[in-house]
């Protein structure tokens, strides 16, 4: 698999009532936007109760072209979105 020239990490504040439902969600919006050309994501947690998502794309242009067209397909839960960050690689050591 070629490496990922953007990463794009989100974090949220998630009650726990709609957790199980946003998980749901992320999951297929994972499998959805592959056809569009993401390359995965991972979910986490933080010590604060935070949610984050880290989300690999081949490039901004793919992400932001997927963006445009991708069609939300799922009922998502009412969430705050708190931050979204946009990184350029410069050495994956993760494979």
């Amino acid at each position: 698999m070629a490496d990922a020239k953007l990463i794009v990490l989100y974090r949220w504040k998630i009650d726990a009532s709609d957790l199980h439902r946003f998980r749901e969600c992320w999951a297929n919006a994972t499998e959805d936007l592959r056809e569009f050309g993401a390359m995965g994501s991972l979910l986490a947690k933080d010590d604060e109760g935070h949610y984050w998502a880290i989300a690999q794309w081949p490039d901004r242009p793919t992400r932001e072209k997927a963006e445009q067209t991708y069609i939300d397909r799922a009922d998502w839960p009412p969430v705050q979105r708190l931050q979204t960050v946009l990184l350029d690689p410069i050495e994956n050591r993760w494979l």
